[in-house]
């Protein structure tokens, strides 16, 4: 995700059973992860949340069964 995005809204990636890994470019604008962004991502393995992020929504990762790594 490009370092100039700011905030992923709610429902982004709703149900996307594909994704597997997200990565954010270094020196990240990301200040906000919407409600349920990553719902139902089912294949979701990892993600590490860039340190500009100051909120994330509720049920932001809910149902991301096979989710193992997530680093701040």
């Amino acid at each position: 995700i490009p370092s100039s995005v700011s905030e992923i809204g709610n429902n982004a990636f709703y149900e996307c059973s594909n994704l597997r890994n997200i990565t954010f470019e270094e020196e990240s604008n990301l200040t906000i992860i919407g409600e349920s962004t990553f719902y139902r991502c089912c294949n979701l393995e990892s993600i590490s949340i860039p340190s500009s992020v100051s909120k994330i929504g509720n049920n932001a990762f809910y149902y991301c069964s096979n989710l193992e790594n997530i680093t701040f």
